[in-house]
């Protein structure tokens, strides 16, 4: 290939780049004095939680049990299977970000946290023999085990 055409070819390049610059510019001026970009965000951005609240003082009714029944009452599965998947899946879930800038920006703190379960009205509780991740009470998840097959 001569010089020349080479020359030529950069020269074309150049100019298909400097249009295509533009042409990206031009778009980002329209999408941002849009006035559709502010509900685009606004619809993007999940609702704000309220606060966790941590109770200052946690009281037990008198019901003839010892602390080993409560514990082992408060975190024991009662029947209800809300989330059938497994223990390891479930302590790995991230919580939600509070916006959809913020996600390479912030860290990501786990959905099983109790800053974020208390949110939701969960009551603390400290790790015990029945309560090994220190879930809120009332929170029981299986130790499911998954057959590779059903997800085939």
């Amino acid at each position: 290939m001569s010089t020349v055409a080479s020359a030529i070819r950069r020269l074309w390049w150049r100019r298909f780049l400097a249009l295509l610059a533009i042409i990206v510019i031009i778009a980002l001026i329209a999408v941002m004095t849009s006035s559709q970009l502010g509900a685009t965000i606004e619809a993007l951005t999940p609702p704000g939680l309220p606060e966790p609240v941590s109770a200052s003082e946690q009281v037990s009714l008198d019901q003839g049990w010892n602390a080993e029944d409560a514990d082992r009452f408060h975190h024991k599965a009662q029947g209800t299977q809300t989330l059938p998947i497994p223990l390891s899946w479930f302590l790995a879930l991230e919580a939600p970000l509070n916006s959809p800038f913020a996600i390479p920006f912030f860290k990501r703190e786990r959905f099983s946290d109790n800053r974020y379960l208390l949110r939701f009205g969960f009551i603390e509780s400290a790790e015990s023999e029945n309560n090994e991740y220190g879930l809120p009470i009332g929170l029981c998840i299986f130790a499911v085990s998954v057959d590779p097959r059903a997800f085939a």
